[in-house]
């Protein structure tokens, strides 16, 4: 793995505790798969952030509604409306 991978976060894991101080980590449950991490730098004219920005909000809407993110929540989140 490189630096831009990692594994999962564990789900639920047991730390076992040995005389009264905690000891070794036992992952339980976790997803599977690496995740990566993708770093950009991005410079842009404002038509262009303007086209991007038509573009990315439909493709977060669509997202939260396939968490089932309420628009209260939504709106909540996105701090106090839009």
């Amino acid at each position: 793995m490189n630096r831009s991978e990692r594994t999962p976060i564990p789900v639920r894991s047991t730390l076992a505790v040995v005389d009264n101080r905690p000891g070794s980590e036992t992952v339980v449950e976790t997803k599977a798969g690496i995740f990566r991490e993708v770093e950009v730098d991005l410079i842009m004219d404002i038509n262009t952030a303007v086209s991007f920005y038509n573009w990315f909000g439909p493709q977060l809407d669509n997202l939260r509604k396939g968490l089932g993110i309420t628009d209260a929540q939504w709106s909540q989140m996105l701090g106090g409306g839009r």
